[in-house]
Formats: structure tokens, sequence, C-alpha cells
């Protein structure tokens, strides 16, 4: 998928009033986050390295791929440290990442695996410059006030919700075959059968609704994940996944 040292990724920086609606996702291979600042060991921008042939996971794909470059020149791949949580369902991978100590943001990469784990999506939730809402559009989110991003193509739609401490990501596949050992299957008050990933570390959840599979990964509690599943409306609706 990405054959260069450093390859082209799709990143959309999206910001709704009142909803959500589709952006066009720009082609770039370095994303600059602090275009203002004049301090030297702050981010001058983001670089994507190709990812290794022999990574067990996302995560472990991301730690060798995700690196800062700073204005003094120095460089910094993110660390174990920076991983907020992890999703893995067959060949498909979400990895959130939580870089607020370095630019102040959040990050969810979307990976696939063919020969290895590759990046397909890439979502910077931007909590420094962002601005922030309040209508939750009938979510049950977990914060009053947030930033929200969105990622969208013909396959792959996520729409990313965070306040400064906390964020989630609401991902819509096209249903895909795959097999989970580690989840449980519990029902929601609505009576909606969900799959639960209970690992302190890798908290998600994931749902069947048509022929698509919704997942909520991020780093908020699988109670708040359920709260919000049970808000979330039938991806037939015209407004999903806000309900109002």
């Amino acid at each position: 998928m990405f054959r260069n040292s450093i390859f082209i990724i799709f990143v959309v920086f999206f910001l709704i009033v009142g909803g959500c609606s589709k952006a066009e996702p720009k082609d770039i291979s370095q994303i600059n986050t602090h275009n203002n600042s004049e301090k030297s060991d702050e981010v001058e921008l983001v670089v994507i390295e190709e990812s290794p042939a022999r990574s067990t996971s996302p995560a472990n794909a991301a730690i060798h791929q995700y690196k800062f470059v700073f204005k003094n020149n120095s460089e910094k791949f993110i660390s174990k440290s920076e991983i907020a949580n992890e999703v893995i369902l067959g060949n498909k991978g979400i990895v959130t990442l939580d870089t607020q100590k370095i630019n102040n943001n959040f990050v969810l990469l979307h990976y696939e695996k063919e020969d290895k784990w590759n990046i397909s999506a890439l979502i910077d939730v931007d909590i420094n410059n962002g601005h922030f809402f309040e209508d939750k559009g009938g979510l049950n989110l977990p914060f009053n006030e947030f930033v929200v991003a969105k990622f969208t193509e013909s396959d792959l739609k996520t729409w990313a919700f965070s306040s400064k401490e906390k964020v989630v990501a609401i991902t819509k596949f096209a249903r895909y075959p795959f097999e989970n050992n580690k989840v449980k299957m519990q029902k929601t008050s609505d009576g909606k059968e969900i799959y639960v990933s209970e690992d302190p570390n890798n908290s998600y959840l994931y749902y069947f609704d048509s022929e698509f599979v919704i997942v909520i990964s991020g780093n908020i509690s699988i109670k708040e994940m359920r709260t919000l599943s049970e808000s979330i409306p039938s991806v037939n609706s015209i407004s999903f996944p806000m309900s109002t």
C-alpha cells in the first residue's frame, strides 16, 4: 500500500457546527503541527515512516512509524506511553495516540493488514487549536465540550470526539468476516447485542448493524462506551452517528 520511506496518507481536519458533513481528504506526507511556534523544541512537523515488515500489531507498527521532527532538528518516534488504545478486528486495526505532552493532540491511526500492518487513514484531533462545541447531537458523550474530527471514505467512516482529557471514536466499517475470542457478548438496556473487550489498556466495543460493523474506541471506560452505544441511531439514519 505504502512503498516509500515517507508515504502519502489521507488526513482530514474536520470541525462541525450542529452535526457532521463530508470533508475532502488532503494528500500529504508531512503534517505541520505548529506553524506559529518560535520555540526550537516544539514540533515542526510529523513524518510517517514505512511500516516495519515484522510488526506484530498496529500499535507495534505505530511506534516505528509516527515520528516528530522538532524545530531544533531533533527527532522522536512515539513511545508505548503514547499508545492510548488499540483495537484489532481481523485484518483491521485502530490505534489511538495521546500526544498531548508533545503537541497537545490526539491521533487516530487506521490500519489494514496485507503482508504487514499499513496505515489506511489518519485523523489528527487538534485540541490545542480546534473549536470546542457543546451540541452533542443526541449522543451521550462523556464530556460537555469537545472538538470533532472526521474521516470519510466509501468503506470507512470515523467520527472522533475529544475533550482535553478524553477521546472517543465511532467507526463504521463495511461488514467483513473476522473472529475475535477476546470479547464478551453483552446486551445494552435497549436490547442491542454488543461485543466488549475489557482489557484495561485496550477497551473497546463493537456491534453489527445491517451490513456494517460499528466500533467504539478511545481512552474512555467501557461503561462510557456502553452508554454512548445506546445513543447511536441505526446506520440507516440520515444523521448517523448523530440522533438529532
